[in-house]
């Protein structure tokens, strides 16, 4: 009999033990390491896109540490990216790594565009960082190509990246385009296109009338930026395009290009774009 109460007991406690063990196993209130969305991004960055920026960038935007530590304090004046990387030149170590991931996501609000290279557009692919590098018959850019198209694996590897960056850094929503707006985009702009105005009034012309071509490889071409922009460059932002104060039909958008026997004036491009009685020209007057 007491060897049977000694079993039961032996079993009794195994049994408690293998419950308590359980129960501190499922329920360990030992904290656990979380990982932040900002940790998370910079780990896809470190991950998948620093072999990229390895590969097909560094020969350009990199800088051996000397070099780096000369320019370091005026990043901001410098007109495209620059980071540090080793002998080899490669981003090779941590610290590396997190000064190219702040060339690529930091904002310079003392910009009055406040400027990112991120770009927080509306449709991610007018972002400058997949923009530049895209073959010109894709982006509109001038730039040496470094992605053929946007189906080029390392491409969309940094368009995963920035859609996640975008959607976690961006503070405000876009604005929606004003009516005025809506009307550029869709009256003003096809007359731009078919009269073939950008060809001679793109981003790096030599003139006062500097607007953006779009991207070819975006579906409406035109992002709501670029509409806006493009509007605000047609109305003049060094030159005075339209004249406001006056006559429209005076403004110099509309006498550049039409014939000077119908009160045109010179235009470098040609005076051949419209007659009066033209239904792009009413549209443009209107």
């Amino acid at each position: 009999m007491p060897y049977k109460i000694h079993t039961v007991y032996l079993v009794t406690i195994l049994l408690l033990t293998f419950v308590a063990g359980n129960y501190l196993f499922f329920n360990d209130s030992t904290p656990q390491k979380t990982i932040t969305r900002t940790e998370r991004l910079f780990n896809q960055f470190s991950s998948e896109i620093v072999p990229v920026l390895n590969v097909r960038c560094n020969n350009c935007h990199a800088l051996e540490t000397k070099k780096y530590k000369q320019v370091e304090k005026n990043l901001d004046t410098i007109p495209f990216a620059k980071w540090e990387v080793n002998a080899s030149g490669d981003l090779e170590t941590l610290p590396q790594q997190r000064i190219a991931y702040t060339r690529f996501t930091y904002t310079n609000k003392k910009s009055s565009r406040k400027f990112s290279p991120l770009g927080f557009r509306n449709d991610h692919l007018a972002s400058p960082i997949l923009r530049v590098p895209l073959a010109n018959n894709f982006s509109g850019v001038r730039h040496p190509e470094i992605f053929s198209s946007v189906n080029d694996p390392d491409f969309k590897k940094m368009l995963s990246w920035v859609k996640e960056e975008i959607e976690f850094r961006r503070e405000t929503p876009p604005r929606p385009l004003t009516s005025n707006e809506k009307f550029f985009a869709k009256k003003i702009i096809p007359i731009l296109v078919r009269k073939n105005c950008f060809g001679c009034h793109g981003l790096n012309a030599f003139n006062d009338l500097k607007m953006d071509t779009g991207i070819p490889a975006y579906k409406e071409r035109f992002t709501d930026e670029m509409v806006s922009y493009n509007r605000k460059a047609m109305l003049g932002m060094k030159t005075r395009q339209v004249n406001l104060s006056g006559s429209i039909s005076q403004s110099r958008q509309l006498v550049k290009n039409i014939p000077i026997s119908d009160g045109g004036i010179i235009h470098k491009g040609g005076n051949h774009f419209f007659r009066k009685n033209d239904p792009d020209f009413k549209i443009l007057l209107k």
